[in-house]
């Protein structure tokens, strides 16, 4: 697998229930730590593959993935120093 290029920060994949892919998926952090670092951005999304890059300070964090027709799902996740966290998600089907 190719190494991401960034060196800090969460990365994964999102599908649906049969592990297909979902594109243009947003994600949405928020810091769990009273003086957490800025979040750089509002949001991202996933690409074709489903996949999402993030750089990310060093922290505690809730991700939150919401889909068009999906049940929006949250992750927590430790973004620690010079390293990337993997958060893969398969979302459900909104009911």
């Amino acid at each position: 697998a190719p190494q991401p290029r960034m060196t800090e920060g969460v990365t994964g994949r999102v599908t649906d229930a049969s592990g297909a892919p979902i594109a243009r998926a947003s994600v949405v952090a928020r810091s769990l730590d009273d003086s957490g670092p800025p979040i750089p951005e509002i949001g991202i999304e996933s690409d074709d593959e489903g996949r999402y890059e993030w750089p990310l300070r060093p922290g505690n964090y809730e991700l939150t993935f919401v889909a068009d027709g999906h049940e929006r799902t949250t992750r927590t996740v430790v973004v620690s120093r010079s390293a990337v966290a993997t958060v893969d998600v398969r979302l459900q089907p909104a009911r």
